[in-house]
């Protein structure tokens, strides 16, 4: 595996040398954590320091990283680049390392590793740490970048994350240099924090590196492939011809958990292969409830073996949200009680209504023609709100005629 050359120069790392020369110099057990922070226009952390100096250090940009704080922890494919620092002999090399995600952690920062050639290096937190944010932050790791770092992906990807700007409110994936179409249907709230969305997305093979949904601190991966695929020959009437795409089945329905931060303005970044960046504004829908479970299932038409996978993804956990939610909220009912209830009834009957309210009227006479019913405490609970001013009048009819005491709960909504 080929050394890194030297951006200043266009020679090899000078500091590498041959790998019976390396074993005769100590290497240190870890390195060091310099500079670190988060950096919400990238939606992910940066960290600055240095690590023990691998045998050889090849060409690779993306590593399996782990963050590790007081009491949490963050990991993934990390992007890298190494640079060259005066400070350090040859047992050690300068790393800037870019992790994608959330902002919210808990505690402190305390270490982190990386995986080079199958071997582990390690660095924890200097004495003198710094965490920055934003500005301060992308300002400081240019710097290092563009003087100090040899020439590999990884160094001109995180220059490219360092030049980003943050979203302003405005869709711009109509200026990326790849054509990238990706449309929003409906976006449905999930609290806490999730968000259901159906649309459809158009873009050539290789172009797209990741499509997150954020807001605020809070950032989710939106993966096409793992979404459902719906049929849009609409869409690819309107735009194939034009742009040269032919999948009809572009459609998707996805789920994305821990992506909406209430309060915050949510927006789709949609990242390149080349660390170019576009957005895309996402509109919640007014939906909630019982109606927006409906609409999570009314366009869904799955064949048997995918029913298992889409449910256990998306649907299903979309919809749990959403029930949970709805079952939360109070539902204080309506009271209305025609005649004199028993003081202490033998039975309680509870009956539920939805649409069929004239089983009031059957039931009602049928117990009037038992007198022990008398002795039974009949309750009707309205699980249908429009329905309420028609059971109103239909139970004092009821009452008047049969005589038998009601007591009706009216709920606010269908529980």
């Amino acid at each position: 595996m080929a050394s890194i050359p030297n951006p200043t120069d266009g020679k090899t790392d000078p500091l590498a040398t041959s790998g019976e020369e390396q074993l005769a110099v100590p290497v240190p057990s870890h390195g060091y954590v310099d500079l670190f922070g988060y950096s919400m226009a990238a939606a992910g952390w940066l960290f600055c320091g240095w690590v023990p100096r691998p045998e050889r250090v090849g060409q690779a940009d993306q590593v399996d990283f782990v963050a590790e704080y007081d009491q949490s922890r963050l990991e993934g494919k990390a992007t890298i680049a190494f640079y060259k620092r005066d400070d350090l002999d040859r047992r050690g090399i300068g790393v800037i390392a870019f992790l994608p995600g959330s902002s919210r952690i808990v505690g402190n920062f305390q270490r982190l590793s990386l995986v080079l050639n199958g071997v582990s290096h390690r660095a924890i937190r200097a004495p003198t740490i710094r965490q920055v944010r934003d500005r301060e932050l992308m300002d400081n790791v240019r710097v290092q970048l563009l003087n100090h770092a040899y020439a590999n992906p990884g160094r001109e990807k995180l220059l490219a994350i360092t030049l980003r700007a943050g979203f302003s409110g405005e869709d711009t994936l109509s200026s990326l240099s790849e054509t990238v179409m990706l449309d929003l249907d409906e976006a449905i709230f999930c609290p806490p924090d999730g968000v259901l969305l159906m649309g459809w997305h158009l873009a050539a093979p290789g172009v797209v590196k990741s499509i997150r949904v954020r807001s605020g601190p809070l950032s989710g991966d939106l993966s096409i492939a793992d979404s459902i695929s719906l049929p849009r020959s609409d869409v690819i009437a309107a735009v194939g011809p034009q742009h040269g795409f032919t999948n009809e089945r572009c459609g998707f329905i996805a789920y994305v958990p821990g992506s909406i931060s209430k309060g915050d303005v949510p927006y789709v970044e949609v990242e390149l292969e080349s660390g170019e960046v576009g957005f895309r504004k996402l509109r919640l829908s007014n939906r909630s409830g019982m109606n927006a479970i409906q609409r999570v299932l009314v366009d869904v038409d799955l064949r048997f073996n995918q029913l298992s996978p889409a449910f256990d993804r998306i649907l299903g956990p979309a919809i749990r949200a959403l029930n949970t939610a709805r079952l939360a909220t109070p539902a204080t009912p309506v009271e209305l009680v025609f005649g004199q209830m028993p003081e202490s009834p033998k039975y309680t009957l509870i009956i539920p209504l939805y649409g069929r309210i004239d089983f009031v009227e059957y039931q009602t006479a049928l117990f009037s023609s038992y007198p022990d019913t008398k002795n039974f405490e009949v309750i009707y609970v309205l699980d249908d709100p429009e329905k309420r001013r028609e059971l109103e009048v239909l139970a004092q009819s009821a009452y008047e005629r049969f005589r038998i005491p009601l007591r009706l709960l009216m709920l606010p909504s269908n529980l």
